[in-house]
């Protein structure tokens, strides 16, 4: 029998995700495509798959290193689905993604909401994310004062803070 290990959260320190293609696909963790059928689910799959396998850029994304993906089919045949899909089509076919202009700005503040949803985020921890997703430190703090996110210093670190609702909103 094994013993139970307590872990105190004080004791973890925060980390950003790193993220392959935000905010969908997140490095070193797994990741589950699930959906109805004929919705499309091995049409994406297959399109990221032959942009990762060539090394190039997933949309929003910088390109990266030709890399290997371990794909697992439950509905789909490989003789009848997988390999005429991937065979003869291409791979801007097969994603079918318009170029979609950046709004770092937007990204900026959606990152910022996300990250201090439940309560206070150490600032390093979101400059950091920020910079993987390609968003500057100066983006960052414009975005912060946009929504009237708090800044406050905690020892030696800063952190920023929920924006306060006003009195009697919910």
């Amino acid at each position: 029998m094994s013993d139970l290990q307590l872990i105190n959260m004080s004791d973890v320190e925060a980390a950003a995700v790193q993220w392959l293609w935000y905010p969908y696909i997140p490095f070193g963790k797994l990741t589950i495509m699930q959906g109805d059928p004929g919705k499309g689910k091995t049409h994406l799959i297959l399109a990221v798959t032959a942009r990762l396998t060539k090394g190039e850029a997933l949309p929003q994304s910088a390109p990266m290193h030709p890399a290997n993906v371990i794909y697992q089919k439950v509905e789909d045949g490989l003789s009848d689905t997988i390999k005429p899909r991937l065979d003869s089509i291409t791979v801007d076919e097969l994603l079918g993604f318009e170029q979609i202009k950046r709004n770092p700005i937007e990204e900026a503040k959606s990152l910022l909401l996300s990250m201090i949803s439940d309560g206070k985020q150490e600032s390093n921890v979101i400059f950091g994310e920020a910079r993987q997703r390609g968003i500057s430190e100066r983006t960052v703090k414009t975005a912060r004062k946009e929504l009237g996110i708090e800044s406050l210093q905690e020892g030696k670190k800063w952190y920023f803070y929920p924006p306060k609702r006003p009195q009697g909103a919910k």
